[in-house]
């Protein structure tokens, strides 16, 4: 998991990769990324749910507000 996110290719996320950083089960990071106060970018792509690696990585910064 470390590779992805030292990789400066890998830009977008699946959200099972986000699971694995954030340590969430995956129904609870879709969830998360559905959810109105999603912390990071989220690009949906058809069917699919990409996860902007840069935001997500930014988000991890700030203090989390429940």
């Amino acid at each position: 998991m470390e590779d992805i996110l030292r990789n400066e290719n890998i830009l977008l996320l699946t959200v099972e990769q986000v699971s694995k950083i954030l340590q969430l089960g995956r129904s609870t990071t879709y969830e998360l990324v559905n959810s109105e106060r999603c912390p990071f970018i989220v690009h949906r792509i058809g069917n699919t749910i990409r996860i902007d690696k840069a935001s997500l990585l930014e988000s991890l910064k700030k203090p989390i507000v429940v």
